[in-house]
């Protein structure tokens, strides 16, 4: 993501990620905001890759809900695997729970200002 400042990317739960740059934790690295849908067909992810028996196999690939996109690691824990088998550093914090969240960015004087507020839903 070379000259990004920002990604924004989707989970069907509350995930928080630490910057990253070329795979690589980076205090400079773009800000990663993760959405998901709380209300969907799917339903919350209760799961993930890295837990005992949960890392999805190239026959999980469902086409009619999406699939699933399996990616073979290049370097790090989950090298020459589809999955790591633990919670990647790039991943500050998950939970298994849905909710909305608010994104308010603000310019002033040439700097961007922005607050994301999440509120739960149990």
């Amino acid at each position: 993501m070379a000259n990004s400042s920002m990604a924004f990317t989707m989970v069907h739960a509350y995930e928080r990620m630490n910057r990253v740059y070329n795979y690589t934790l980076d205090p400079c690295g773009p800000v990663y905001i993760t959405i998901g849908d709380g209300g969907n067909i799917e339903k919350v992810e209760v799961d993930h890759a890295d837990d005992p028996g949960k890392c999805p196999s190239e026959g999980d690939n469902i086409p009619e809900i999406g699939g699933v996109c399996h990616m073979n690691f290049s370097s790090g824990p989950a090298k020459g695997k589809f999955c790591w088998d633990r919670q990647p550093e790039w991943s500050a914090f998950r939970e298994s729970s849905f909710g909305h969240g608010i994104l308010e960015v603000e310019a002033m004087k040439l700097d961007l200002q922005a607050m994301k507020l999440f509120h739960f839903s149990f």
